[in-house]
């Protein structure tokens, strides 16, 4: 099996980043972030918002990514 890293960074608004404000913007710049700090190849799988993010995360950002995915979301 090769290397990999899990992240699951908290969306503003969730978790550790509940003091954040969430809009568009900000989730994709945590997002980025995330996907910034990777030493692997990235493949991106979100849940519900998570998923819709992580597919917009990925159109706006072509060829950065090994794959993506929805986790029974509504994409």
């Amino acid at each position: 099996m090769p290397d990999i890293d899990v992240a699951m960074p908290d969306l503003p608004g969730h978790g550790e980043n509940v003091e954040r404000s969430l809009n568009t913007a900000s989730a994709l710049a945590v997002i980025g972030d995330a996907v910034g700090k990777a030493t692997n190849p990235v493949v991106l799988a979100g849940h519900s918002l998570g998923g819709y993010l992580s597919a917009l995360w990925a159109h706006r950002n072509p060829g950065r990514l090994s794959g993506s995915g929805g986790v029974r979301g509504r994409v």
